[in-house]
C-alpha cells in the first residue's frame, strides 16, 4: 500500500490503519490487544485521524521512538510498552536519547526531565542555569536566587492608597489585604507587586487586574473604610466609591451597574464619555 493510499485510509479507518501499522512491527501483541491500546489513546475522530496520518507519513517512529512527532504518537508508544510490546520503541529524548516513560514537550519534540528544562541567564546572579521560576518582572531566575521582598506588604499598599485617598486607615488596608488571601502570603505579595506596578487597578481599571484577588481586595478595602455604611462611602469622606454589576444587599459597598439602555446610549453618541468600567458579579472596581 502506498503512502497516498494510507493517507486515504487514515481518514476512512484511522483505528484500523494504526493497528495494522503497529502489528507490522510488533510480534508480542496480537491485533486485538493492539487495537484496544490504540482505541484508548486515539480518542475522538479528529485525534485518531491525525495520529494515523502521522504514522502513515513516518512509520519508522514506531521502531526508533524519535520526535518530531505529535504528542499522541508518544502517548501511543508509552501505552504499547505498558501493554507488553517489545519491538515497538518507547519515546526517546530528542537531546540525550534516553528512553522515556513520561513526556515533556517543547514544540514537536519530547525530552527527558533533565533536558526538557529551560535554561537562561539568571537575572539575579547572571549565571546560565535552569530556570527555577520567573520573578515579578517576568525575568528568569535560578533556584538559588529567590525573589525576596522584605517590605511590609500592607505598608506598600497603604502608601499607594493614600495617594488616592489621603488619611486612609492603615489597619483597614492591612486587614483587607489579609482577607484577600488569608492562607497564601506569597500570592498576597504578588497582588501587592501588581498594584505597585499599576496603581490604576485601584482607580477604575480593576477589570485589567492580573489577579482576581485584587478585585476582592478592592471590595474589602472599600467596605472597611466606610464602617456602618450600607452603601459606598462618599467621595469627599473616603475618596473612593465602588461599583458592581449587581447589588450585594445589606452591608454592601456596591451600587448597581449602568443599565443596558444607558450603555447603549454611550455607544450611540460619538465622543460621549463612558462611566468607569465595572466587572461582573461581586467584583468591585474602585474609582477616584
Amino acid at each position: 500500500m502506498t503512502t497516498a493510499d494510507q493517507l486515504d485510509r487514515a481518514v476512512a479507518d484511522p483505528i484500523g490503519l494504526i493497528t495494522d501499522l503497529v502489528a507490522h512491527v510488533e510480534n508480542d501483541l496480537d491485533s486485538e490487544a493492539i487495537r484496544a491500546v490504540v482505541a484508548t489513546v486515539a480518542g475522538g475522530r479528529a485525534k485518531s485521524r491525525n495520529l494515523a496520518k502521522a504514522l502513515a507519513i513516518r512509520p519508522a517512529v514506531l521502531t526508533d521512538g524519535r520526535s518530531p512527532a505529535p504528542r499522541a504518537v508518544g502517548d501511543l508508544l508509552i501505552e504499547l510498552r505498558k501493554a507488553g510490546a517489545s519491538a515497538t520503541s518507547p519515546p526517546v529524548c530528542a537531546e540525550c536519547g534516553k528512553k522515556l516513560r513520561t513526556l515533556q514537550r517543547k514544540g514537536q519534540d519530547w525530552y527527558c526531565g533533565v533536558c526538557g528544562q529551560e535554561t537562561a541567564e539568571c537575572s539575579a546572579c547572571g549565571n546560565v542555569r535552569r530556570v527555577g521560576f520567573r520573578d515579578r518582572k517576568g525575568l528568569p531566575r535560578c533556584s538559588m536566587c529567590p525573589d525576596h521582598d522584605d517590605r511590609d506588604p500592607a505598608m506598600v499598599v497603604h502608601g499607594l492608597i493614600t495617594a488616592i485617598a489621603p488619611g486612609a486607615d492603615r489597619d483597614a488596608v492591612a486587614e483587607a489585604l489579609r482577607r484577600t488571601a488569608p492562607h497564601r502570603p506569597h500570592y498576597r505579595q504578588r497582588v501587592v507587586w501588581a498594584l505597585e506596578d499599576d496603581p490604576r487597578l485601584l482607580t477604575g481599571e480593576g477589570y485589567l487586574a492580573p489577579h482576581r484577588a485584587i478585585l476582592k481586595f478592592s471590595t474589602c478595602c472599600t467596605r472597611r473604610m466606610s464602617p456602618g455604611s450600607s452603601g459606598p462611602p462618599a467621595p469627599a469622606a473616603a475618596g473612593w466609591s465602588a461599583s458592581t454589576s449587581r447589588s450585594t444587599g445589606s452591608g454592601s459597598a456596591a451600587t448597581a451597574s449602568p443599565s443596558p439602555a444607558s450603555k447603549n446610549a454611550y455607544a450611540a453618541e460619538p465622543g460621549a464619555s463612558r462611566p468607569p468600567a465595572t466587572t461582573r458579579g461581586d467584583r468591585c472596581v474602585l474609582t477616584a
